[in-house]
């Protein structure tokens, strides 16, 4: 029985499969490349504020006016064209929406392509 029990216990070591830590698993690197000598550029930070200066009344997207029903629901709204709004970019201050849409094509250009068709801001028909 004890000779069993022997050949069990050595049987079971045997196919025991034995965890590897990773800081040990070898890997086939390249030996003649070394660390890189370049070095990441830093990418320009730009801040961009918008500020309502006047909020105007509230409407729905598709020009209906927001209700107290709306904003239960967590609709989304948009003011009219009586607001007033204070675009900065960096140094840069405008009320203007154009004038808006101008510098931020300058500053970031559309992954799409030059040629790709850009959505258009609404007419400003702020005084």
């Amino acid at each position: 029985m004890i000779d069993v029990t022997l050949l069990l216990l050595v049987f079971f070591l045997c196919m025991r499969r034995f965890k590897t830590l990773e800081g040990v698993l070898a890997a086939d690197r390249p030996k003649d490349v070394g660390r890189g000598t370049t070095t990441a550029v830093p990418e320009e930070v730009v801040e961009v504020r918008i500020e309502v200066l006047q909020p105007g009344a509230r409407v729905r997207p598709d020009g209906r006016p927001y209700t107290e029903a709306d904003e239960a629901a967590g609709r989304r709204f948009e003011y009219d064209a009586a607001s007033v709004v204070r675009d900065t970019v960096g140094a840069r201050s405008t009320t203007d929406v154009a004038e808006l849409e101008r510098t931020m094509g300058s500053l970031v250009p559309d992954p799409r392509g030059p040629d790709a068709p850009r959505p258009r801001a609404k007419p400003d028909t702020r005084p």
